[in-house]
């Protein structure tokens, strides 16, 4: 069990001061931060003396996620935005490139999961809901900010995956697992397409359980 807690959360990443030491002074976009891994990423980063840059729907959340920020003496911006609406991508996009000169690191966190039979799912088209939300709507939020990102020098991109990315595939997960894989596989490619060295890309692999 410690060796794999070890494995799983290495000394350094338990590190304050390494943290500190490694985003002080930073820009970091996250998506998905009104709740869950978003807004822990959020507050953490934030307290490490990064500025945040806030991304969800959930516009109230958002807001006093904020606010907690600010008045803990952290910077921190809110924007809302919902990746399941392509429209909403260049103007969200374009205010946040004008208020924010650089932007250092950006966190792939936002996401949904719905587990359904197949036949239902394809009834409710979870299929293509998810795919607005884990595949398209997130590569197309990176794409929209990889340009400056890259004439500025480049910066970290940073994909908050899952272990149902990849296999065994599972019943009732279909749309959820092939969505996730989908935008996996994407991600994977895009640090070799931008050229050595341009844009660091990285991956983070969340477990999960099976309802049984």
């Amino acid at each position: 069990m410690y060796l794999a807690r070890l494995l799983l959360s290495p000394p350094s990443c338990r590190s304050r001061e390494h943290l500190r030491q490694a985003v002080a002074g930073k820009t970091i976009l996250i998506t998905g931060a009104s709740f869950g891994i978003g807004r822990a990423a959020a507050l953490l980063l934030a307290e490490a003396g990064a500025e945040v840059l806030l991304l969800a729907r959930s516009g109230d959340q958002l807001a006093e996620l904020a606010d907690t920020i600010r008045a803990n003496g952290g910077q921190a911006s809110a924007y809302t935005l919902d990746l399941s609406k392509p429209a909403e991508f260049a103007p969200v996009a374009a205010q946040i490139q004008a208020a924010h000169p650089q932007i250092h690191i950006i966190i792939s966190n936002a996401g949904k999961s719905i587990r359904r039979p197949v036949l239902q799912s394809s009834e409710k088209q979870d299929l293509e809901r998810l795919l607005a939300v884990n595949f398209s709507g997130p590569a197309a939020l990176l794409l929209a900010l990889l340009p400056r990102m890259l004439a500025q020098g480049g910066g970290q991109i940073v994909n908050v995956s899952s272990v149902s990315a990849g296999p065994p595939p599972l019943p009732r997960w279909a749309a959820y697992q092939g969505s996730k894989a989908g935008f996996d596989l994407w991600f994977r490619s895009l640090g070799p397409s931008c050229g050595a060295g341009a844009c660091a890309c990285a991956a983070c692999i969340c477990r999960w359980c099976v309802p049984a």
